[in-house]
């Protein structure tokens, strides 16, 4: 989650202070690398302060691209915040953002934030978009000395694994980077479903299809949507038929071509007629033809 809750707005930050909000910063890091499947590396934890100055430093205004849900709502608009934005591009202020990125439609009347505490960090990511567009805009990722006066206002607000120089890189980096070039992958979205709500000590929480703790489908999910191999992404099943007549050579392939990163279904004996030493049969319709290539090459046929 980018923002603190409400109660955690303090400069000290939660009940450990700093030190307390660093440590867990960091410690949160392999936890969520674990659920993940990803190398995270490095994390930012802000507060709203940090929210509101951030809005003001990149000029006052930013542009986000409001998607409620359900679409028919026309909009979104919250009671508790009083934020009410139309489908489709808003410039919004400081303020304005801030009462966003708070808004989940927990108390009528409210549209648009049906699937509430999912809505808000959905509507957290847009104003992030928000924000890069227009600092890239002003001019403000290219300028090292305007963004290092910038965080340092920001004091006890942040706390993070980078270090100053490291932020510099990420800067130099950042110059050519846009913000189109975006990608978000909802996990609410996936099918089949690799996520559900269930309760876990009496607490209504979000846990993996596949049981509490199990993270393997949300990372093959997520590894399938940030691959730039055709194969991992177009995630074929791949069906093993043994026509050899040796026992066993069936799983034997099937467990080849897992190491090789195929996604293996069944496993079977092929039917009689089956002559040649090795058969790609293509059931996709030409839907599939990375993984279909990558067959061909594998076995030469």
């Amino acid at each position: 989650r980018l923002l603190r809750e409400p109660d955690e707005q303090r400069a000290g930050g939660g009940q450990g202070g700093v030190s307390g909000d660093q440590k867990a910063l960091e410690t949160a890091l392999p936890f969520f690398s674990k659920i993940s499947g990803l190398s995270l590396q490095y994390g930012v934890n802000v507060n709203y302060s940090v929210l509101e100055g951030l809005v003001n430093a990149v000029g006052g205004k930013i542009t986000v691209d409001i998607q409620s849900d359900p679409i028919s709502a026309g909009g979104i608009y919250d009671y508790n915040t009083g934020i009410k934005l139309s489908n489709g591009p808003n410039t919004i202020n400081a303020q304005q953002a801030l009462a966003l990125a708070k808004a989940r439609g927990d108390r009528a009347p409210t549209y648009g934030l049906a699937n509430s505490n999912f809505d808000r960090e959905q509507n957290q990511q847009r104003i992030l978009v928000g924000i890069m567009n227009q600092a890239k805009t002003a001019n403000l990722i290219t300028n090292i000395g305007g963004m290092e006066s910038v965080l340092s206002s920001f004091g006890d607000n942040v706390r993070t694994t980078f270090s100053l120089g490291e932020i510099k890189t990420l800067m130099s980096i950042m110059k050519d980077f846009s913000p189109t070039s975006l990608k978000s992958i909802n996990l609410m979205s996936a099918d089949p479903a690799v996520l559900t709500t269930g309760m876990v000590n009496g607490q209504s929480v979000v846990i993996p299809t596949a049981g509490t703790f199990d993270y393997g489908d949300i990372q093959a999910y997520i590894a399938k949507n940030v691959s730039s191999d055709p194969m991992v992404k177009e995630g074929a099943v791949v069906d093993v038929l043994n026509g050899s007549g040796v026992s066993g050579a069936a799983k034997s392939v099937a467990s080849d071509l897992k190491s090789a990163n195929f996604t293996v279904g069944a496993t079977g004996n092929a039917p009689s007629e089956i002559t040649s030493k090795v058969e790609i049969h293509d059931l996709s319709g030409g839907k599939m033809p990375g993984t279909l290539a990558a067959l061909e090459k594998k076995y030469g046929v």
